[in-house]
């Protein structure tokens, strides 16, 4: 095979497709900096920002066998860090330790309009998941804050499991809905 390095983003796709363990390895060398400072921007906290990191690309593995060959791997990556950091930030937004945790590291940071984009940013939240029909905030709330899983919550409301991952799948676009709506700067 061709020197690793020189490989495009297609052909490492390619190969991951292939579970080439080598060309997954210089996918992670590729990007991991990029997608950790980006993740810390986010979540502020060094670890979370590492865990999110590990966990895309943990994804892209798992989905390797479905990567389409034209993908811009990049982006992707990005989306799901996005995503991820997006959950993590919602997650804090219902849960009290959490929440301690982002806001204290975001409290050591020395730029106020960071820490004015962070308070904007919880609020608009916590404003969503307030503003959510009643059904959809519970499900989402036993999903995110007591993190229980789709078959637990469909077993203790008597409903479907389809419709817990409705309802999650809705709650998540109307948050980010509301903070692309709000003009939300700290995800973008």
């Amino acid at each position: 095979m061709k020197e690793r390095r020189l490989l495009s983003e297609q052909e490492i796709v390619t190969a991951i497709t292939s579970s080439d363990v080598a060309a997954f390895r210089l996918l992670f060398d590729r990007y991991r900096n990029e997608l950790y400072t980006y993740a810390l921007k986010v979540v502020k906290q060094k670890e979370l920002a590492e865990e999110i990191v590990q966990d895309a690309f943990i994804i892209i593995w798992n989905k390797r066998s479905h990567l389409q060959k034209e993908l811009s791997i990049k982006a992707y990556l990005y989306k799901i860090t996005q995503n991820l950091s997006f959950n993590v930030l919602t997650r804090a937004a219902l849960d009290e330790r959490l929440r301690q945790r982002v806001f204290h590291s975001m409290s050591l940071a020395d730029n106020p309009e960071e820490q004015s984009d962070y308070n904007d940013t919880y609020a608009q939240i916590e404003w969503a998941i307030g503003n959510m029909p009643t059904r959809q905030r519970l499900i989402f709330q036993m999903s995110r804050a007591e993190e229980k899983s789709h078959e637990v919550i469909a077993r203790e409301l008597g409903i479907s499991k389809n419709s817990v991952k409705d309802q999650i799948f809705k709650a998540l676009k109307f948050i980010r809905q509301h903070l692309v709506a709000t003009g939300a700067r700290l995800l973008f």
